[in-house]
């Protein structure tokens, strides 16, 4: 699988990824791919799944809006036909090969609202796609996937620690907390190593 994450702040929002690549039998192809892909300077995609599948959905998803509007497109309106082309591409997977396609997606940056933020999207056995991941603290939103359910837990957990502390939260503290996440879920899961890839988007303000 792999371990990626979200942090979205009033002022940010950083991805990160893991670097492994692994065929379905385990085998690591790969060390040092990133799988995070930035749309424009408001909006990046981290996904985890299969990786060839994963990079030809975000493609299509690219290819339906017109040249000169994919530098303006945000969170919201990326999502609304990501959610389509995950869903039919799934469709297709399964009747070519009769077995279910997971993919994962975290989309982080800007929102319809003009605030940042942070949608996410899974596609369960059904092809029904759905949020795998709910934003629990007041002044922080995330998102983590992998197939390690700890994993879902453990980023939320660290940040909630983080933030209780009634201090503002610094870009470096956030930085500390998601790699010492990623680099532990590296100990506890073969299919993730302590490479770790980033992208952050600022809030222009």
């Amino acid at each position: 699988m792999s371990y990626i994450q979200c942090v979205a702040t009033f002022s940010q929002v950083i991805l990160t990824s893991d670097g492994r690549v692994c065929f379905h039998n385990g085998e690591i192809v790969r060390e040092d791919y990133k799988k995070i892909k930035r749309i424009n300077r408001n909006l990046a995609v981290a996904f985890a799944g299969l990786t060839i599948p994963c990079e030809i959905i975000i493609d299509n998803t690219i290819n339906k809006f017109d040249e000169d509007v994919i530098d303006k497109i945000n969170v919201d309106e990326f999502y609304n036909k990501l959610f389509l082309e995950s869903k039919n591409y799934n469709k297709l997977y399964f009747e070519e090969n009769q077995k279910n396609l997971k993919t994962q997606f975290i989309i982080g940056g800007l929102r319809n609202n003009d605030n940042l933020g942070i949608l996410t999207l899974s596609v369960n056995n059904e092809f029904k796609s759905e949020n795998y991941f709910s934003n629990t603290s007041d002044n922080i939103s995330f998102a983590s996937g992998t197939s390690n359910q700890l994993g879902d837990s453990l980023l939320g957990d660290n940040l909630i620690k983080l933030d209780s502390t009634g201090n503002s939260v610094s870009l470096l503290e956030i930085k500390k907390v998601m790699n010492d996440t990623s680099r532990y879920m590296a100990t506890i899961d073969n299919s993730v190593n302590s490479k770790i890839f980033r992208e952050i988007i600022y809030k222009l303000i």
